[in-house]
């Protein structure tokens, strides 16, 4: 078992100490965003704040205490029409990575909008949400909700690709979690994660609740993956940088106004921060931003988006 505060992917105890945050501002925001329902997760916390720290070892950012999963705000999310995005991305990009006789998993496989673009290909995913795995039966796609530890047990090196989209960021224990996936992973088979880019804009959204626990239990770039190729054995094959997408120009313009405007004032920048000089630069970041977006083309300059996936295969 990991030590108390170390780190949750290589058990490293050096770390930088980041924010501090409030479990009653974060509480804030979750109910804020979901409803008064989310408010019990936060009541019945023992402790009234949160670390985030960047360990010094392998890159990885995440949070101290750890804060447990909310099934309760999962099934909120899942309530959500943006929850479960279609058309991704990263799914063309694990696609043209995977070959057509490929036997594919896919670890957390949502309501089956990867498996749906799969075509005539080798596939099982696993979903524990029972909400999802019904809306995917209902497009003709079955999915386990078993495990991935239970069901690495049963299919060792069964697998040649093996994708997860937008899930390792949610994982309390992502050293045991890649140690169960490889475990299903054949020799040269392909490891295809995408999880939100800590380096892009997203990693330095103002008061943006779903970037932290319970939702959100650790932050991930480059640097990491880098650090997971050598701790495993893997190769890098592929590393993609998402382009900032449409629907995202005028909240990443709203942080790029919010962030400047801080250092203009020389304000500290805070990832949360409720206090009335931030609403009021909220407030006119977000006017400069919705009268900048209608004027701004992104077709030659098209900045770094939220997302990144790495491609990597397996010795």
């Amino acid at each position: 078992m990991p030590k108390k505060h170390s780190c949750p992917l290589c058990r490293g105890v050096k770390n930088k100490f980041i924010e501090r945050i409030s479990l009653d501002d974060l509480s804030f925001l979750y109910e804020k965003q979901l409803g008064s329902s989310a408010r019990p997760l936060f009541t019945k916390s023992v402790f009234n704040y949160l670390k985030l720290l960047k360990c010094g070892r392998c890159g990885l950012k995440y949070f101290q205490p750890s804060l447990r999963s909310s099934r309760q705000i999962d099934y909120l999310l899942e309530t959500k029409d943006w929850y479960f995005l279609d058309n991704k991305e990263e799914f063309i990009q694990a696609i043209e990575n995977i070959a057509p006789k490929s036997k594919v998993l896919e670890i957390g496989a949502g309501n089956g909008n990867f498996a749906s673009k799969l075509a005539s290909r080798y596939y099982r995913g696993l979903e524990k949400s029972r909400s999802a795995r019904e809306i995917a039966s209902s497009k003709g796609i079955k999915l386990l909700g078993e495990s991935l530890f239970e069901h690495s047990k049963k299919n060792k090196n069964m697998y040649d690709a093996i994708c997860m989209f937008q899930v390792l960021e949610h994982i309390s224990n992502p050293n045991a979690f890649l140690k169960s996936a490889l475990r299903c992973l054949k020799a040269n088979g392909k490891l295809i994660i995408s999880v939100p880019n800590d380096d892009s804009f997203v990693g330095v959204v103002l008061n943006h609740e779903l970037n932290f626990p319970p939702v959100h239990k650790t932050r991930w770039n480059r640097e990491v993956f880098d650090f997971i190729a050598k701790k495993f054995g893997l190769n890098i094959e592929k590393l993609y940088l998402e382009k900032l997408r449409d629907e995202h120009l005028e909240w990443y313009l709203e942080t790029l106004f919010v962030n400047n405007l801080n250092i203009l004032l020389k304000r500290k920048s805070r990832l949360i921060d409720l206090s009335w000089q931030a609403n009021i630069l909220v407030k006119v970041a977000k006017i400069f931003a919705r009268f900048l977006a209608k004027g701004i083309s992104l077709k030659n300059m098209r900045p770094t988006g939220a997302s990144l996936t790495v491609v990597m295969g397996k010795n």
